[in-house]
């Protein structure tokens, strides 16, 4: 768990997370020490784009995807 938020939570990937007033998907990022190329993020079902994601703030009982594209052949 993220322990930064008093008692607020959000769902990453299904899994509740504590959150914090102001947290946007590039903190989340650095805070779950995401570093694969490929994830996209998604907020209650809205796709955050990339140039975004220092706007894209997440609010209390938010659903985040991080989703991990794969590539097959």
């Amino acid at each position: 768990m993220i322990l930064l938020g008093g008692g607020k939570m959000i769902l990453v990937n299904g899994r509740k997370e504590e959150w914090y007033k102001g947290m946007t998907i590039s903190d989340l990022i650095k805070i779950k020490k995401f570093t694969y190329p490929g994830i996209i993020y998604r907020i209650n079902g809205k796709t955050i784009m990339e140039e975004d994601y220092e706007k894209a703030v997440i609010e209390d009982n938010d659903d985040v995807k991080a989703i991990h594209l794969c590539h097959g052949g």
